[in-house]
């Protein structure tokens, strides 16, 4: 976020990220939970529909392991059966030009030939990485990491990280498939989301392993948000692949809408959140203020903001969790986890103060989305000037990954399969509609 005097600008709000490993306090984490949810037991989050039985080819592919031909097998057969959609029949690709790491170090480069150029696929270009190019000559060719990176998806995101990766480049196979279209790398990193995302509703609804558990779909968006972009990277980078909070946005609108809405992405890009740092100041202190200059800024404005959605007064209804549960977590994730739990509980002050259910995940759900109402007039430059100094403050990089990872590290959302899905989405809807999208009106 960006703290700036109405009459000048001053220094920077700006979030550092740490998804898989950072620190963490049981206090911090308490406090989360209370604000996140009261789950019972009897109310977890659904599991995914009936499946429908489909027909999955696997083949051999020299030195791919038994998780790699499945997830390829189920993923073409998703292409197969869903293509159409798109007006694509897909076409299986060729064995021999797909390339685990392992298989590379071994046999050496392997060539793709593109007009009069021809380019060497290396084992060192696929290190921690996937990758997809577009071989005239030779066809399609896809590379990924079967070592370094197979190894960390699988210890970090068990069987839904793999799936998630192998899903998003088979969107690039599709993208190379169909008619040319000129794309900015970023809007290709995206459609690409949005298509493994309508192929994880699929899998779902057929019941293609790993996404027959709604843990998947967790593990799903943990992988992706792991994935971002740094912080304060620039949108229109030629590796430009988004921030966490658009790549999820992406998968998600591909989940809920299919893969005719991820085409037309060419028609209508999607809005794009991610922004670079402005000065070297900021980019050098990361864009963390200061705890209690931080906590001087939020709050008034935070707490302005959510008065402004119910007629009611809630202050009275107000429970903040406790200075030092709020530097712990300003401590351990930065800023954004501040404004998450200043949000949830100025959020659960305006369900009470409108009379509104607050326990159980519907309201657990509504609480994340008004937190998102938050972040939709951050995005506007449109949050109320409520500190005694005149300070006002508008995103800056990384809030939004800060705050939806902030959510993802809470013991009570991790422990109900499909929640960590849910939570995330419902501040993307606030986040996107605003009031309205959380059922209530500005």
């Amino acid at each position: 976020m960006n703290a700036a005097k109405t009459c000048g600008r001053l220094l920077l709000l700006t979030i550092w990220l740490a998804l898989a490993g950072c620190a963490s306090d049981d206090a911090a984490n308490s406090a989360l939970d209370e604000l996140v949810a009261s789950m019972d037991p009897a109310e977890r989050m659904a599991d995914p529909e009936p499946a429908t039985s489909i027909d999955i080819t696997m083949r051999e592919i020299a030195g791919a392991d038994a998780d790699a031909l499945t997830q390829i097998a189920n993923v073409e057969a998703f292409w197969i059966d869903i293509g159409s959609e798109i007006g694509l029949t897909y076409e299986p690709l060729d064995s021999a030009r797909l390339f685990p790491r392992s298989t590379l170090a071994a046999i050496g480069p392997v060539s793709c030939t593109a007009s009069d150029q021809s380019l060497e696929l290396t084992a060192e270009l696929t290190s921690f990485n996937a990758v997809v190019a577009n071989c005239p000559q030779e066809g399609i060719t896809v590379l990924w990491d079967d070592i370094d990176l197979k190894a960390f998806l699988d210890r970090n995101f068990p069987e839904a990280g793999f799936a998630q990766l192998i899903a998003h480049e088979w969107g690039h196979v599709v993208q190379n498939q169909l008619e040319a279209v000129e794309r900015s790398t970023l809007l290709e990193e995206q459609q690409a989301d949005c298509y493994a995302g309508a192929y994880m509703r699929w899998a779902e609804s057929t019941g293609t392993e790993p996404f027959t558990n709604p843990r998947a779909r967790d593990l799903a968006v943990l992988s992706i948000l792991e994935s971002r972009d740094q912080v304060g990277a620039s949108p229109t980078g030629p590796n430009a692949h988004g921030n966490g909070f658009d790549r999820i946005r992406a998968a998600q609108e591909g989940y809920d809408e299919g893969v005719a809405f991820c085409a037309g992405y060419d028609d209508a890009a999607p809005p794009v959140t991610q922004m670079e740092f402005t000065t070297e100041g900021e980019a050098a202190m990361g864009g963390n203020l200061p705890f209690d200059r931080a906590l001087a800024l939020l709050d008034p404005t935070i707490s302005a903001h959510f008065q402004g959605l119910t007629d009611e007064p809630i202050d009275s209804f107000v429970q903040l969790p406790g200075e030092a549960v709020l530097s712990q977590q300003h401590a351990a994730i930065g800023d954004g986890a501040v404004a998450a739990l200043l949000g949830l509980s100025y959020a659960g002050a305006v369900q009470l103060a409108s009379d509104m259910d607050t326990a159980g995940v519907p309201a657990a759900l509504q609480r994340a989305c008004l937190l998102g109402t938050f972040l939709n007039r951050a995005l506007a430059g449109d949050l109320p000037v409520a500190t005694a100094d005149g300070t006002s403050l508008r995103l800056s990089p990384g809030d939004l990954d800060e705050i939806i990872t902030s959510l993802t590290n809470s013991p009570a959302v991790l422990a109900n399969p499909g929640l960590v899905f849910e939570m995330v989405s419902a501040v993307r809807i606030g986040t996107i509609d605003g009031p309205d999208g959380c059922g209530m009106t500005a």
